[in-house]
């Protein structure tokens, strides 16, 4: 703790310095101060717990100061020291909030009890206001909660209570009425981007209200608008701007504050302008649509982005498929490079890369890891394949291109190496490479009899003893492989249903059409409307293990 003398004689300044024994008291530093200007310029930066001060000074004297201690915005106490026995100046001590009055000369041991008497009396207070605050801390927090709550149920269509009331809560505890114009604006954060682990790494939650503290600070929260951390996905925050007339600058204006404030980048999509509280789950959506349509190689500089974008078309991992297996059966880094080289030079030539082609790929690389070494992992496998996602950002949280290359030969490098060790093991069994063969071939034309010459046995015998391995007849296998590879192309809206029939060893669209809505109960057209990429089913046909 700290104290200040405030005397225009310099000797009653030494005096008290040395008199009193201030570190027993917890004091580890005392100022002095000439007069009441100087006085409160220092107190003003170093914040003393106790001030010391005489009342006849030049500039401004105690009773200004007093005057001017008062509005202090922390806890401290105020002893006056004066060569007068004026009423006045008693008067003004108790006025303004003084703790105790002396009179010159003073007696050392007095003021030193009277300094303990006011230390204890502000440790009281400070428990008090302590005690004050985390009650009120507590409160809020459930108070913010449960706004965060109620307004993701709002977005996800599955709020627990009627639309009135959920309405009439928002206006009486959050002021967020009815009838006025917002926008929604989605920030993503990088959780795993390097510099939000460091700082943040054991305290996601501070992230997150910072964020919003920050937002509701620059924004005028909540007269213009509100914040909620979006409590169904990892890394979202949204915020609504009512009646705001330039929604991307103010946007952009957060933007880099918080790269100034925490060195961390954020991604923001907007919507376009609807009446509270109708259509905040359509506003969500598009502005999600807004994020999957950012081309990563055209950024904007602060990371705001309001309109979709024109649709390009999508590269897939898959174009060359039988070259992917070769080269992820050779486990050769450099050929890996060399592939996802090519491949990332497409993107280049055609100027774009979105995300929705970066979510596209970690479907195909988790549809590749069930094809090709999903049977014969190890749970610790399993485990390091179920990481997070590509990793496509820098320290901060911008977007790096490097970073995607490496994160992608990451993954190809470790299918590569899960496909070596199962081929090593299940190479033993000739019904094992029976079934590794269908998984390379489905897509083209299969006869039984022909894939039994492959390994001069029986087609019978064969047949029988998949049956028995494996639960599932060959026909059914390999229908259930062309269908998973069928649901996963139709999520590419560039391909015809007739090229994807092609693609998955189908001379006939018509009778794929037939098989897939057999197997599936929808017709591929249906199918594609859905539009949902959990549409696709990664799990490998029931009987194989």
């Amino acid at each position: 703790m700290k104290a200040i003398i405030v005397d225009d004689e310099r000797r009653t300044r030494k005096f008290l310095g040395m008199a009193i024994d201030w570190r027993s008291l917890g004091i580890t530093t005392v100022l002095e101060a000439a007069d009441g200007e100087e006085a409160y310029r220092i107190i003003a930066e170093e914040r003393p717990t106790i001030i010391l001060t005489d009342m006849r000074m030049p500039n401004k004297d105690g009773v200004d100061l007093l005057r001017l201690l008062r509005e202090l915005p922390y806890l401290h106490r105020t002893i006056v020291i004066s060569g007068y026995e004026d009423y006045a100046f008693l008067k003004k001590t108790i006025e303004y909030g003084g703790f105790d009055y002396f009179i010159k000369p003073i007696d050392e041991t007095e003021v030193y009890e009277r300094l303990k008497d006011a230390l204890r009396e502000l440790e009281r207070e400070n428990e008090k206001t302590a005690a004050l605050l985390g009650n009120a801390r507590a409160m809020n927090e459930r108070r913010l909660l449960l706004k965060d709550s109620l307004l993701t149920q709002i977005v996800d269509r599955s709020a627990a209570i009627p639309a009135g009331e959920a309405e009439e809560l928002l206006g009486d505890e959050w002021r967020l009425w009815q009838g006025r114009f917002y926008s929604l604006c989605m920030c993503r954060i990088q959780e795993r981007a390097g510099r939000i682990e460091r700082a943040f790494s054991d305290r996601k939650d501070l992230l997150y209200f910072s964020i919003v503290n920050v937002a509701g600070e620059l924004l005028d929260f909540p007269r213009r608008g509100t914040a909620f951390r979006y409590q169904s996905e990892e890394g979202v925050v949204v915020l609504l701007l009512f009646d705001a007339r330039d929604e991307k600058a103010l946007c952009g204006e957060l933007a880099r504050t918080m790269l100034r404030t925490f060195g961390i980048r954020i991604e923001i999509a907007l919507s376009s302008r609807r009446l509270f509280p109708q259509g905040l789950a359509e506003a969500f959506e598009e502005a999600e649509e807004v994020r999957q349509s950012v081309n990563h190689l055209r950024p904007d500089p602060d990371g705001v982005y309001a309109e979709i974008a024109e649709p390009a078309g999508m590269l897939s991992l898959l174009q060359e498929e039988r070259e992917l297996r070769m080269i992820l059966t050779g486990q050769s880094r450099s050929d890996i490079k060399r592939f996802l080289s090519e491949l990332l030079s497409g993107c280049s030539q055609a100027a774009s890369l979105t995300t929705r082609q970066i979510v596209w790929w970690e479907q195909e690389l988790k549809w590749l890891q069930e094809l090709y070494a999903g049977s014969g992992r190890s749970e610790e496998d399993k485990e390091a394949a179920g990481d997070q996602g590509l990793v496509y950002w820098d320290d901060t949280g911008a977007f790096s291109l490097e970073r995607l290359a490496e994160s992608l030969e990451r993954r190809l490098l470790r299918l590569a190496g899960e496909i070596g060790r199962l081929q090593g093991r299940e190479r033993k069994e000739t019904i094992y490479e029976v079934r590794d063969y269908l998984k390379r071939h489905y897509a083209k034309p299969l006869m039984i009899k022909d894939v039994s010459a492959q390994f001069f046995m029986n087609s019978e015998y064969v047949a029988r003893l998949f049956k028995q391995e494996f639960g599932i007849g060959i026909k059914e296998f390999v229908t259930e492989l062309r269908m998973n590879h069928a649901k996963l192309l139709l999520g590419n809206p560039y391909l015809k249903v007739g090229e994807i029939a092609e693609k998955i060893g189908f001379a006939d669209e018509k009778y794929f059409s037939k098989v897939f809505k057999r197997e599936t109960g929808l017709t591929p057209q249906q199918f594609r409307k859905t539009d949902r990429p959990d549409g696709i089913d990664n799990e490998r046909p029931s009987g194989a293990p």
